[in-house]
């Protein structure tokens, strides 16, 4: 028979390693998101390619707007992840059991790849 909370028999050092390696996890992705955000204000801020992007005949966006509002969602999103991941883990800690599906990691991890391959591509444009 499975034991109900097989982290209550670890000793208090055990499980306190355990929550301090969520929260170091925590904070870096909470850094990559705060990196995304401050990439994307850059990106947005600075108009590299001059060139617009005409949404519905009324808005006028240029391209570094576009690619520098994504980063920043992207950041936003991965903070919101990084966020829930902690809490659940945490409660899963003190619980003892469960283990938290990788593919969400998978696909930030995909998305940041993808932006940081879009960014390259941008920026060789904009030097030419």
């Amino acid at each position: 028979m499975r034991e109900k909370n097989p982290h209550s028999k670890l000793p208090f050092k055990d499980r306190l390693q355990l929550h301090m390696a969520n929260e170091r996890t925590f904070l870096a992705w909470t850094r990559t998101a705060l990196n995304m955000i401050a990439i994307g204000f850059l990106v947005f801020r600075f108009n590299l390619t001059g060139s617009s992007i005409i949404l519905e005949n009324k808005l006028n966006w240029s391209k570094s707007a576009v690619y520098g509002s994504l980063l920043i969602m992207l950041g936003v999103v991965i903070n919101l992840v990084a966020t829930t991941r902690f809490l659940f883990f945490r409660k899963e800690i003190e619980k003892g059991e469960g283990i938290f599906p990788y593919t969400i990691d998978l696909i930030m991890t995909a998305s940041v790849v993808l932006i940081a391959i879009v960014l390259i591509a941008f920026s060789q444009n904009a030097i030419r």
